[in-house]
């Protein structure tokens, strides 16, 4: 591993998918996961037109299926939190990754709306503990000089499924039914099952380390953590009362044609690699709260224009790319901004609290949509402008408090001594 280190240390990130190597191989790995892990939560969105025809879904019940999955994952990520270190680490993600995948084959065979829903709820229930997990695992695995890198190569799988397994699916939906979909992320997470049985050793080192219970509470009982959540739970919930309907609202009520609802994506992912990478320059060089600002604008006018005035079906592609890469720019900003508030020994666990602010702000958008929306006899959803309304003041809002409120506490060193 040292040699891999000097040679390799100064190449691209993405170098690490084709190299040979142990801890190579858990890299891919938990790159591949987080794809089919991202992917199979992002395409029921667009989805949602397909199982209104396909099954008898309510257009405006889409969101509970959104909701539901991530509220679960939050829920399920803060309840077994402390459970998860002490078992050994290959059993366990072997057994996350089979279930999660023989859930998602079920969701394939379901006969009603009821049954799906219950389902897809549980993938999510089990997707928070099976993330965490992997996480864990290539931490443990992956050398301190490397580590940046992988995480980095990670982070990359939103881009990668919404370039990729979004439209994949989109096109298998359309071409074989909606079921396929389902079918098509099951078996990859069987094959996902088995590449974990081939590649990751017993892993029980983590065991003999001492963990502190009761460090998830110390870190709610500080006030500008408490704050930083409520950033990440209102930003999420401002995307996600968009996103959880958008496919219904272009096209039962903008006219979008469904067979481009795949290049739709693969426009929106491609626009969102290219933004993050100029927005993550600007950061570096020190443009922080501005960019993080001019990223919610752009999205926030994304907005006004795609549900407050009704645009040119044109004008879609534009708009959806706009707001997906600036939403996920000024995500992507918030998260290396509040990276700096907890003490170092705490930024694991204010990553789990993160993880579950960030569920339930995007479960709360798919019940508060599915709530407030309507559907007309004709198809159309009712209500778009008021939750459009709703996430365009939160988008707008939060980088102002974290500028206001959270800033003095962002530029302060941590003392890595203390807990």
């Amino acid at each position: 591993m040292s040699r891999y280190r000097s040679r390799h240390r100064h190449l691209p990130c993405v170098f690490m998918l084709f190299s040979a190597g142990a801890a190579n191989n858990i890299v891919r790995l938990a790159f591949l996961a987080s794809v089919v892990s991202i992917g199979s939560m992002m395409m029921i969105m667009p989805l949602g037109p397909d199982l209104v025809e396909g099954i008898g879904f309510d257009p405006a019940q889409i969101g509970n299926l959104v909701g539901g999955a991530m509220l679960g994952s939050a829920a399920a990520s803060v309840l077994f939190a402390g459970l998860l270190d002490r078992f050994d680490r290959r059993p366990l993600l072997i057994s996350l990754l089979g279930a999660r995948a023989l859930i998602f084959l079920a969701c394939g065979f379901a006969r009603e709306p009821a049954q799906l829903t219950g389902l897809f709820i549980l993938a999510g229930c089990i997707n928070g503990p099976t993330i965490a997990v992997m996480m864990a695992t290539l931490v443990d695995v992956i050398p301190d000089r490397q580590r940046g890198r992988a995480m980095a190569l990670v982070a990359t799988a939103f881009s990668v499924a919404a370039i990729l397994a979004v439209p994949l699916s989109l096109q298998l939906s359309l071409h074989f039914g909606w079921r396929s979909t389902f079918l098509a992320f099951g078996l990859a997470g069987v094959a996902l099952t088995v590449m974990a049985m081939a590649t990751i050793p017993s892993m029980t080192g983590h065991l003999e380390a001492k963990i502190d219970r009761g460090l998830l509470f110390k870190l709610l009982r500080q006030p500008a953590i408490g704050l930083a959540l409520a950033v990440v739970a209102g930003q999420t919930l401002a995307h996600f009362l968009i996103v959880a309907n958008f496919a219904s609202h272009f096209q039962f009520n903008l006219g979008f044609p469904r067979e481009n609802m795949a290049l739709l994506y693969l426009i929106g992912g491609i626009s969102t690699l290219v933004l993050l990478k100029a927005s993550g320059h600007f950061f570096d060089h020190g443009w922080r709260h501005s960019n993080h600002m001019a990223n919610a604008i752009l999205a926030g006018i994304a907005i006004t224009l795609t549900y407050l005035v009704h645009p040119p079906t044109a004008s879609l592609y534009l708009l959806f790319a706009l707001f997906m890469a600036g939403s996920t720019a000024r995500t992507s900003s918030t998260n290396s901004l509040l990276v700096s508030l907890p003490r170092p020994r705490q930024r694991a666990a204010f990553m789990s609290l993160h993880n579950a602010a960030s569920g339930v702000g995007s479960g709360l958008a798919g019940f508060l949509s599915s709530l407030l929306l309507t559907t007309a006899p004709d198809g159309q959803l009712t209500g778009m402008s008021g939750l459009a309304m709703c996430s365009l003041i939160l988008t707008l809002a939060m980088p102002v408090i974290t500028w206001v409120w959270l800033s003095p506490r962002l530029t302060r060193q941590p003392d890595s001594a203390s807990t």
